[in-house]
């Protein structure tokens, strides 16, 4: 079982878990997991799950002197997580990935020792929350009535009036954003800022994904990745957009085994620090990112492109954040 805590002020979170002992029967028991430094009156989540779709998810405000603030997770019950969580600036919504999961059990044969055969199948979208209503989901991003595309990724502007993600079929995702106004109102008034596009005979892709945000909401900086063949050979280039999708340009010139992520601009917007990851082979592949056959450190660099700058050597480092 996995936890995963934003928040708190050494408060300890009791969270009771459904666990397997050795000869697979369930049982009862209790996880406790202590934080510090966050102070009384802010909000905080806590994530339990035990697969990518099986778990639960809660939304508490700290109280002082108050130590149990979570009481029971559903693990096995939840059937939805949310991930890479962005507030507006009044804390009043939250938009993140959601991770929704539905299971076939009679169909699928017993695994050895086991009684009956359960099979978890779910996708991935966007949901908006209502952190004033105890969590409460108040828009989701239905893949059924947008002809099967997904979204990744969201993240919203720094006024908190507009999201910014990734929406696509998979090998062909774009970067979009729309109004929080039209989410709430369950009909999004999406605009593709840098359109994806796959050639599927061929193996060739044009994939954006993970916006960030200018400080002055101006512009969005994403990912290029660039699928190369039907080998699933790429590499991957930080481009910055305005919001109209003009002016788009790319900033960084990253070598056949190396690929960017995880863009995060600097309080100034002057600059942008990023990961770099980097294949121990020639040539970067799908396979080296889930095998972990590679690289990743932290550079910056100025928002036209000039002045990259190292800033870790050890290979081991992602997800740069500026502070303020």
């Amino acid at each position: 079982i996995n936890i995963a805590v934003q928040g708190c002020n050494g408060a300890i979170f009791r969270v009771n878990g459904r666990l397997k002992d050795k000869t697979g029967q369930e049982r009862d028991d209790t996880l406790t997991y202590v934080i510090d430094n966050v102070p009384a009156g802010a909000d905080v989540w806590v994530k339990c799950w035990t697969s990518r779709h099986i778990g639960d998810l809660k939304f508490v405000r700290v109280i002082a002197g108050k130590q149990n603030l979570v009481d029971t997770m559903h693990l096995a019950e939840g059937n939805w997580l949310a991930s890479n969580g962005s507030l507006t600036p009044d804390a009043h919504y939250a938009v993140g990935l959601s991770q929704h999961a539905y299971y076939v059990s009679s169909l699928i044969p017993a695994r050895p020792g086991q009684t009956k055969g359960i099979q978890e199948q779910g996708f991935d979208t966007m949901a908006v929350i209502d952190l004033q209503k105890a969590g409460a989901s108040v828009f989701l991003w239905d893949p059924i009535k947008s002809q099967g595309n997904l979204t990744k990724d969201p993240v919203f502007s720094p006024d908190g009036k507009l999201v910014a993600f990734s929406v696509g079929q998979n090998l062909s995702e774009s970067i979009a954003v729309c109004t929080l106004q039209s989410l709430l109102a369950g009909h999004p008034d999406t605009k593709i800022v840098a359109k994806g596009q796959r050639t599927p005979f061929a193996g060739t892709a044009t994939v954006y994904g993970q916006p960030a945000w200018s400080p002055d909401g101006t512009h969005l900086a994403f990912t290029q990745t660039n699928v190369l063949d039907t080998s699933l050979n790429f590499t991957g280039n930080l481009c910055i957009a305005d919001l109209d999708g003009r002016d788009q340009r790319q900033i960084t010139r990253v070598n056949a085994n190396q690929g960017v992520y995880n863009a995060s601009w600097s309080p100034d917007g002057k600059r942008i620090a990023f990961a770099l990851v980097t294949s121990k082979r020639p040539q970067l592949n799908f396979l080296d990112v889930a095998a972990l056959n590679l690289t990743s450190d932290i550079y910056t660099i100025d928002a036209d492109g000039a002045n990259p700058r190292l800033l870790t050597r050890d290979g081991a480092n992602s997800e740069p954040s500026w502070g303020r």
